[in-house]
């Protein structure tokens, strides 16, 4: 097989590295080594990275000083404290990370050891209860888990969950100090590496605990410092050594000897801060600096490759690199702090990019290449001048216009370039003509400068196109005044035939050198043209729209023959041609035949015979497949985006070129690519897919809720049982690929309910909405950047669970119940005559019963209404009796009494007035109470503001009686739910009758006490007090009686029973605790507002 399908069959893991090594070796300047970075603008929560891990499942790891992050290509979960629940994090600034071999997720953080439980998407917390912080944890090959912690070494046992340390107390040193470092070479030792040791630095315990330490002040294992920061064991057990501030060295396996590294290049490696080592599986080192950048050690040439932050965004965020991680896919990611994560594959490397910038590219649009003798790349941009480009150093040297030097451009607007003979450069502008350069070093030395093609032609100034034909004549292309040949002897350029009369102005957009003797112009009018450079016969192909035998306006932008002398021509807007010169057809190739765009800007071909079209939308590799037509060979198209590391969408038209050594240049309006087309394969990593939420009812279902539905995240969760009335189901997914995710493509089906796949392009999610209740299967499967589908993907079975009244249960149900009514129907009516006398006689029966309860209810009604009434006559009759009484003295002996015994006996009758008012006040009110028409609206009521008109009311009586009225009632706060005029009506009835029975020199109180849901307003009088019979009889009104007062007060009989009932109507209680001799105590208990 061929060198092609060798490499085609190498394995994944072989492919990615060589890669990987290939370009991460190269010297980066300017644009070269491109990462994907990952930064706050993103969803990062913060910039400062600590560490990193990419995991078994395929997530990205970032643990920082604000957060712990999980990114999955598309964007980040963040996982953060959360005050008040345990299973979050203890708090934000993530030490580090680290997976165990039963891929269990592991953090170190300040005062706790942390695992991360994928099941519940929740943490485990364990307290270090030796007061630390946990800065480093490694799984050593006999399975213990080891903490690098600010105060030692421990080891956590999984079991017990707890935290021991490993060595003997006798051996430890008092000033053991921070741990940085911790690893474990082929035989079994473990090293760890510590920082602010007085005493050591670098402490080992081998397979059988024997423990030895290295320091600054160790003679037999001395150090050049005790402030270590990492350490890495290498393929040979040699153990390095990392220090803050000086650089590496190196303790070899065979002799126990400290070697310094020093590597041929120019740092200074004796101050170099060093952050991380990591072996490279292909055998270089990765070493992470504090200052200097990402560093590459070859230990084959002894050399070093530095990364550096770059101005573009594609270099790495900062110089300060706090953590490396290299995983098997390839895949690296370098932990930077002030930045976020720079993300290194080599597959972002597909395109080198180079724009512009103070050491790169000066000009934006590029519009022409040209290689010289030397090797370098002339560049030719519109507007930023000249620019050459040493591929081998990456380095620009820059050539501008200057007014008044004349070995300067004559303008920056360069739209052709030319290197032919050695030290020879021709280049041409917009509207300045053409000029001759000889290159001497870095310099450009004008030897003659042609302002106009025609002398006399002013409009002959505008060059798009200079071309070599097969025997090294220059040819160039103008824009309005056709194609020239430059005679070197005469100096002077002399125009094609055809473009001189009806064909004098038009634009020449390419000349091209077939291997026949041809050469071919491509015209925006006359369209195409090809001249037998012997005979110099020119042979016009005429542009026809009508059929297939001609060329479709407007034109053609690039012409280009491959290495099977096949001629293609570029159209401006109508594709890709393939021409027959013999036959002077065409075979045109559109959208429809699979290319990204109609317009053509740029035809090269690779080693392999593919052609690369530059387009306005992108680059397209064309393999050519043989079909039926042998002149019309089918197309299989690749599509390249700025996705792929392009400069842009839109690429220039003359804007492409192949070197000498085979790389593929295409420029455009932001910079331009170079690369190499056998190093541009398919991304052949398979992507791992997972579910990652679940949505029922468009509300997001988490896990543990009391709906039960989910137990486990999703992406662990089997089995999913939905209620039937839930069965509107969102479930989300993504595929682990992240290089160009964007390009994804997810299909799902739900086996069950759909018949065929649902392609759904990028869209990660997927609805369904009223499933009938049953079995289902949901299955995902995704592909990757470059169409490799997971055909597994992920599944998950769901059951939608049927109402009630359609399980099978209730259809047994159901027919069990109809058959047991059928046959108690049958029964029933079998019976019916038999029982008919016996339902009749018990009918009669209970009627009976019925009166006589009903008749001896209205007895007792009867009773209660003469008693009533008896109550009644009795109270109404007294003040009347008062009324008549005084009235009749007062009209008998009213000329024998004085003014103060007449103004008695008027006190005495307005007393029995208002007595009487206030009965029938009372009775009216409860009457109204009894048929409810009285109006109830409640609302709520401070109660103190309540209580001080009525208060006020009655104080004069407590006076006049001698009774002491005392209001303890002072939390202006308590506010009561009650109707206002009730809860006075309440008050006044109850203070009024405690001032009634209670002696002169005797007291009335009133208090209230709160709680959460009432308040309870007590009247507690030192009266007379009650026995319990009495107690018992104060609500009834069949036995309510009036009572006089302690100094003869006359009520009304209803006050009480009113009070009973107001309380009850505003959803309260009322209590009575009574002594006889010692005093009477109502409590009323309503509901409390808090407000």
């Amino acid at each position: 097989m061929d060198t092609f399908e060798k490499k085609h069959f190498m394995t994944v893991g072989q492919r990615w590295w060589m890669f990987t090594f290939t370009v991460l070796s190269m010297t980066v300047y300017g644009e070269q080594v491109s990462f994907h970075n990952l930064t706050t603008d993103m969803g990062l929560s913060h910039g400062d990275v600590v560490s990193t891990l990419i995991d078994s499942e395929g997530y990205i790891w970032a643990g920082t000083a604000d957060g712990l992050n999980k990114y999955d290509g598309a964007g980040f979960t963040i996982y953060k404290t959360i005050e008040g629940d345990s299973t979050s994090l203890p708090s934000n600034y993530i030490n580090c990370l680290y997976e165990d071999s039963h891929k269990t997720l592991w953090l170190g953080l300040n005062d706790y050891l942390v695992r991360y439980d994928r099941d519940t998407d929740r943490f485990v917390r364990y307290p270090l209860t030796f007061g630390s912080s946990v800065s480093r944890i490694f799984e050593d090959t006999a399975g213990n888990l080891w903490l690098g912690c600010m105060y030692g070494v421990y080891i956590f046992d999984r079991r017990t969950h707890r935290m021991y340390n490993p060595f003997e107390l006798a051996i430890l040193p008092e000033d053991m100090a921070s741990c940085a470092s911790i690893v474990e070479d082929s035989k079994g030792t473990r090293w760890m590496a510590f920082q602010r040791s007085a005493s050591f630095g670098l402490l080992s315990l081998d397979a059988n605990n024997h423990f030895r330490r290295w320091g600054r002040d160790v003679s037999e294992r001395k150090l050049r410092s005790n402030l270590l920061s990492c350490l890495m064991v290498d393929r040979n057990d040699n153990v390095w050594i990392g220090y803050y501030d000086r650089g590496i060295d190196i303790i070899e396996a065979k002799t126990g000897a400290i070697k310094r590294f020093e590597p041929d290049d120019q740092h200074d490696w004796s101050r170099m801060n060093i952050t991380k080592l990591i072996m490279h599986p292909g055998g270089r080192i990765l070493i992470g600096t504090g200052s200097d950048g990402l560093l590459m050690y070859d230990p084959l040439t002894n050399q070093i490759n530095q990364s550096l932050p770059r101005i573009s965004d594609r270099g790495l965020l900062s110089s300060n690199v706090t953590d490396i991680t290299v995983c098997k896919e390839g895949i690296t990611l370098i932990g930077c702090w002030g930045g976020g994560i720079s993300l290194y594959d080599k597959r972002f490397n597909r395109f080198q990019l180079y724009r512009q910038g103070s050491e790169g590219l000066h000009g934006n649009s590029v519009t022409c290449f040209s290689e010289d003798d030397k090797g370098f790349i002339w560049v030719a941009t519109d507007g930023g001048g000249l620019n050459r480009f040493d591929p081998v150093t990456e380095k620009f040297t820059h050539y501008k216009h200057q007014p008044g030097q004349r070995n300067s451009l004559a303008s920056d607007k360069v739209l052709a370039v030319l290197a032919d003979k050695p030290g020879n450069l021709w280049v041409g502008y917009w509207q300045e003509g053409l000029s001759h350069f000889k290159v001497e070093g870095d310099q450009l030395r004008l030897i003659e400068h042609y302002p106009l093609l025609d002398p006399n032609n002013s409009t002959s100034h505008s060059v798009f196109k200079l071309t070599l034909d097969q025997s090294g004549q220059l040819w160039v292309g103008s824009f309005s005044t056709g194609a020239y040949r430059y005679e070197s002897a005469t100096n002077h350029f002399v125009s094609l035939p055809e473009s001189r009369g009806n064909h004098s102005y038009n634009s020449v957009f390419d000349i091209y050198p077939d291997v026949s003797g041809g050469l071919w112009f491509a015209s925006d009018r006359i369209g195409l043209m090809r001249m037998d450079t012997h005979s110099h016969a020119i042979h016009a192909f005429p542009v026809r729209v009508t059929d297939g035998s001609g060329l479709l306006l407007p034109g053609i932008n690039v012409l280009f023959e491959d290495s099977r002398q096949r001629m293609w021509a570029g159209g401006d807007e109508n594709g890709l041609y393939l021409i027959n010169p013999k036959t002077g057809r065409f075979n045109r190739y559109t959208v429809k035949d699979g290319l990204s765009d109609n317009s053509i800007q740029g035809i090269l071909e690779d080693g392999r015979g593919n052609l690369w079209l530059s387009s306005r939308l992108g680059l397209t590799k064309v393999s050519l497949v043989p079909g039926n037509n042998p002149e019309r060979p089918q197309l299989v198209c690749t599509h390249y985006s700025t996705q792929d590391g392009l400069q842009g969408r839109v690429f220039n038209r003359w804007s492409y070129f192949k070197s000498r050594s085979g790389e593929l240049y295409f420029g455009g309006q932001n910079g331009f690519n170079v690369f190499l087309a056998d190093s541009i394969f398919p991304n052949d990593l398979m992507p791992p897919v997972h579910l990652t939420g679940l949505l029922i009812d468009n509300k997001p279902i988490i896990i543990g809720a009391p709906d039960g539905i989910l137990t486990k995240h999703i992406s662990k969760t089997t089995h999913l049982n939905v209620l039937h009335k839930r069965s509107s189901i969102r479930l989300r997914f993504i595929a682990l690929n992240y290089f160009n995710s964007q390009k994804n493509q997810y299909a799902y089906k739900l086996e069950g309910f759909d018949k065929d796949w649902n392609y759904v392009g990028n869209k990660t999610e997927a609805s369904y909405t009223n499933l009938a209740p049953g079995d289902y299967v949901f299955t995902v499967k995704a592909s990757n950047n470059d169409g490799l589908w997971n055909e597994t993907g992920a599944s998950l079975m769901i059951t939608i669970l049927p109402a009630w009244y359609e399980t099978v249960l209730f259809k047994v149900l159901l027919v069990f119940f109809i058959a047991l009514i059928l046959t108690g129907l049958y029964w029933w009516r079998v019976y019916r005559y038999q029982h008919r006398q016996t339902l009749l006689e018990q009918t009669v029966a209970e009627k009976t019963a019925e009166l006589r309860a009903v008749n001896e209810e209205l007895i007792n009604l009867v009773a209660t209404k003469d008693k009533f009434f008896s109550v009644m006559a009795h109270d109404i009759k007294n003040p009347f009796n008062a009324i008549m009484g005084f009235s009749e003295v007062l009209v008998e002996d009213y000329d024998d009494m004085n003014n103060d015994m007449r103004r008695e006996l008027i006190q005495h009758i307005a007393t029995a007035s208002k007595n009487l008012y206030q009965l029938l006040e009372n009775l009216l009110t409860w009457s109204r109470f009894q048929r409810g028409s009285l109006e109830f609206n409640p609302k709520p009521v401070e109660l103190h503001t309540a209580l001080d008109p009525v208060l006020g009311a009655l104080l004069p009586t407590a006076v006049s009686k001698g009774v002491s009225l005392i209001d303890k009632v002072d939390d202006q706060s308590l506010y009561v739910m009650a109707d206002p005029p009730m809860l006075d009506s309440i008050l006044r009835n109850l203070i009024n009758n405690a001032l009634k029975f209670t002696p002169v020199g005797g007291q009335v109180t009133v208090s209230a006490d709160a709680r959460s849901e009432a308040v309870t307003i007590s009247i507690a009088d030192t009266g007379v007090g009650m026995t319990k019979e009495q107690v018992d009889r104060l609500f009834r009104i069949d036995t309510s009686t009036t009572t006089r007062g302690t100094n003869n007060e006359q009520g009304t009989g209803l006050g009480l029973i009113l009070v009973h009932d107001f309380v009850s109507r505003q959803g309260g209680h009322i209590l009575v605790d009574s002594q006889e001799g010692v005093g009477t105590t109502f409590r009323v208990e309503l509901p409390r507002v808090l407000i």
